[in-house]
């Protein structure tokens, strides 16, 4: 697995969070590595079926971040690794 970094910083609210992304290196070996928030929306991407507050306020800060973009959804962190094999 690789990781990605995203740092996000809200000026208003002033809190800052770095969201990991993860890849596997088969995967960017095939397809080349995103190198930004818009490049990732050319990629299959696991991502979350329901969305909650945190999710909601990243998906406002990272515009490529959206539900429909994703490849396959599941809410469960295992059901995500697992969907990544």
């Amino acid at each position: 697995m690789v990781q990605f970094t995203v740092s996000m910083f809200d000026h208003v609210s002033e809190w800052a969070i770095d969201v990991g992304l993860h890849a596997r290196r088969d995967y960017l070996d095939r397809h080349g590595t995103p190198r930004n928030m818009a490049a990732l929306a050319e990629h299959a991407v696991i991502g979350y079926d329901q969305p909650n507050a945190f999710i909601r306020d990243v998906s406002r800060t990272l515009p490529g971040f959206r539900h429909a973009t994703f490849s396959m959804r599941a809410d469960s962190d295992l059901a995500q690794l697992a969907l990544s094999n």
